[in-house]
């Protein structure tokens, strides 16, 4: 069974000053997040997987982006259009501590992996996004998101206010959620 492990978040820090709602992605900052990420488990910056980047607040976290590295993290997650879309989020919210969750790929023998075939990315990314979704429905992502947001299934998928019909209940026993 391929199998991955979760890494919980590392925070994404902010400018200081009168500028704190912006990011900061100077390359000081930067090698800093993946120093810590490498004092904490080494060789997750060159792992390979999915990533979430959330932001942790008192009232738990919230998943605003589902994201896929097919090489190594380090390459992936602070690329120019994430940084945009980074900051869109920040900059729409007053409170809270962005991280990034890592959720790497492992080999056979638990060691970290490197490379990760495009349908293994696809499939991880879009079941993450799947519950992402379902947490926050103003996830960011475009891609593999069309779907889950248009089609309802009441008592399953995008349940309308109220309570649940009685095939719905069973729906959920049956598939053993909630």
């Amino acid at each position: 069974m391929d199998c991955y492990e979760t890494f919980e978040g590392f925070k994404v820090r902010r400018k200081t000053g009168p500028k704190k709602k912006i990011l900061d992605f100077s390359s000081t900052a930067l090698k800093q997040f993946w120093e810590e990420v490498e004092n904490d488990s080494p060789g997750l910056s060159q792992a390979c997987g999915c990533y979430i980047f959330s932001i942790k607040a008192s009232r738990g976290i919230t998943p605003w982006y589902v994201g896929q590295s097919k090489t190594s993290f380090k390459d992936e997650c602070f690329q120019n259009h994430k940084k945009v879309q980074y900051h869109e989020v920040v900059n729409h919210l007053i409170k809270g501590t962005p991280i990034l969750t890592f959720i790497a790929r492992l080999t056979p023998n638990k060691k970290f992996k490197d490379k990760l075939d495009k349908p293994e990315a696809d499939f991880v990314e879009q079941q993450l996004i799947q519950y992402a979704l379902v947490k926050n429905p103003e996830l960011i992502n475009v891609k593999n998101t069309k779907l889950p947001r248009e089609i309802q299934i009441p008592g399953f998928l995008n349940s309308p206010k109220g309570r649940p019909s009685k095939g719905a209940e069973q729906l959920r026993l049956t598939l053993g959620m909630w």
